[in-house]
């Protein structure tokens, strides 16, 4: 497992509902930033994922959710958990604006995982850290993640066969709505380039190491503005 390895870094960001009850041992036990959209948001609430004093960033699934939308989920789910955190929103040009800068215009609108390392890659440079450690990313059926094996989805109704569908796409390395392709070449360069030291597992290879030449490295997110609080 390498939760001990990850507890030891600085800052640690984890995605959605990624919880870490019970699975210690693999993936840590702390959290200090929390990206997710709406229904991860929702997931996190239900299995009660989010410890107290994570900042939690809201993102988009697409270029289309608006201001509006994040301010109700604001106050009608995310204020269920008291003052204890900070919230913050990405902006959909900014997130949308990786797809076209980073990923060939592939997909139609970033995974939340990506949005995720974009951000902290552009801090880490702002504030001259060094390479981000990224564990998580890959999936393999059936579960696609590992705090998800645990979960009952019998109720999500259609939500659920969108993850499957997703879950399924980002296993077969394929792009559908996330470019999940373009994302992990984007990933593997950036391993090779020194910007980020990647374990990433794969379904029936184990851990992911670098084999064939990658394509040139693609350029680096844009800095980060200064995020507008909900």
């Amino acid at each position: 497992g390498h939760g001990q390895h990850i507890d030891e870094h600085d800052v640690i960001v984890r995605i959605n509902a990624a919880s870490t009850a019970s699975f210690e041992r693999d993936v840590g036990s702390r959290t200090h930033i929390r990206f997710g959209w709406q229904q991860g948001f929702f997931e996190a609430l239900r299995d009660h994922a989010i410890t107290p004093g994570e900042i939690l960033v809201l993102t988009t699934p697409n270029s289309h959710m608006g201001a509006p939308e994040w301010e109700w989920f604001r106050k009608a789910e995310l204020g269920k958990l008291g003052s204890h955190h900070q919230l913050v929103a990405i902006s959909n040009p900014w997130a949308a604006s990786l797809r076209h800068h980073l990923l060939d215009d592939k997909g139609e609108f970033p995974s939340t995982g990506f949005v995720a390392l974009a951000v902290t890659l552009a801090l880490a440079r702002s504030v001259g850290a060094p390479p981000v450690s990224v564990l998580g990313f890959g999936t393999c059926p059936p579960c696609g993640r590992y705090f998800m094996c645990s979960t009952d989805h019998s109720e999500a109704g259609q939500s659920a066969l969108m993850l499957q569908n997703n879950l399924q796409l980002e296993a077969e390395g394929k792009d559908g709505h996330h470019p999940f392709a373009a994302e992990g070449r984007a990933r593997e360069t950036w391993h090779r380039s020194g910007v980020i030291h990647l374990i990433e597992e794969l379904c029936d290879e184990g851990l992911w190491a670098p084999g064939l030449p990658m394509p040139p490295m693609p350029p680096m997110p844009p800095m980060l503005p200064m995020l507008p609080p909900c």
